[in-house]
């Protein structure tokens, strides 16, 4: 069933425009809204891609997204890209249910992460710098980036304008308001890094 949804919503993207590659497999559906001279022509799904259960596609001013080569995704998984923005996900990327990964000013996932459930990737806010309703303010962001190999524990929250590295471990709960040097192991609200990836390598060993 899985690869009968695929194939059904292979020929209804590629007929929008999409760049949609080989073998797509949904559990569930999908959930688009495109809008403010956004189309499907910006995105791109590449082979083998896994949708595991109901996945949501948002796209609005030129916004792009952009996931790669077997890529694995859990239900009630969020992808949103605008203003010219990408959102590009890595190739070999495993990512669980109830993510939501707001690209407004761009969100670049590295190869072969691991990204656990109930994770928030925010590259944009709401402005609330002056007197106005806050809804009529616009929006501030920055973009985040994250390395290859970095595996971001359950809740995690990673705000606009964060650089994980290479090889990083975020702590489940943590709260990223800081970019996290390569191969570190960080927890906490807001995340500090506590020691060295290969720290716990070694300490592993020694069980």
């Amino acid at each position: 069933m899985e690869r009968l949804r695929g194939i059904v919503w292979t020929w209804y993207l590629r007929a929008l425009g999409a760049r949609v590659g080989k073998n797509l497999r949904m559990r569930g559906s999908l959930d688009i809204l495109v809008r403010d001279e956004a189309s499907l022509r910006q995105v791109t799904i590449g082979d083998n891609v896994s949708f595991g259960g109901k996945t949501y596609l948002r796209l609005r001013r030129n916004g792009r997204i952009v996931i790669g080569d077997a890529v694995v995704t859990g239900t009630e998984v969020w992808f949103v890209a605008a203003k010219e923005a990408t959102l590009q996900v890595g190739r070999n990327t495993k990512i669980g249910s109830y993510n939501i990964f707001n690209g407004g000013h761009g969100i670049s996932i590295g190869d072969y992460c691991l990204i656990a459930a109930f994770v928030y990737l925010n590259s944009s806010d709401h402005r609330h710098d002056g007197p106005e309703l806050i809804q009529d303010l616009g929006h501030t962001g920055a973009p985040i980036e994250i390395g290859k190999d970095v595996w971001l524990g359950g809740q995690v929250v990673v705000t606009q304008g964060v650089k994980i590295g290479m090889g990083a471990v975020i702590g489940a709960g943590a709260v990223v308001t800081g970019d996290i040097p390569p191969y570190k192991v960080a927890v906490g609200v807001p995340a500090r890094v506590i020691k060295d990836r290969t720290e716990s390598a070694r300490e592993e060993s020694l069980l």
